[in-house]
């Protein structure tokens, strides 16, 4: 009978864990949508500062300067778009 007994707790104790492990899992899913959602409302603020700068509004020097290199990468692609464009016309 002690033996039953031991099988019963012990199924019962993994039970417990994978009850617990399913709750966590939950959670960290919960926690990671969360941050998901920050991240997107993160890129708002990023779209909206940045297009007030494009139209010309003055913003604060740090956010200026990092719209700056926003523009100088967007030039940068521009550039390698035209060397791809060169070489799909067979000019390169």
């Amino acid at each position: 009978m002690a033996f039953l007994n031991d099988i019963g707790k012990f199924a019962k104790s993994v039970a417990d864990k994978t009850g617990n492990m399913v709750d966590v899992t939950r959670l960290n899913s919960k926690i990671g949508s969360l941050k998901d959602e920050i991240t997107a409302l993160k890129i708002q603020i990023g779209d909206q500062v940045w297009s007030k700068y494009a139209a010309g509004e003055p913003c604060d020097a740090q956010l200026s300067g990092i719209c700056g290199e926003i523009r100088n990468r967007l030039e940068a692609i521009e550039g390698v778009e035209s060397e791809i464009a060169a070489i799909r016309s067979g000019d390169k």
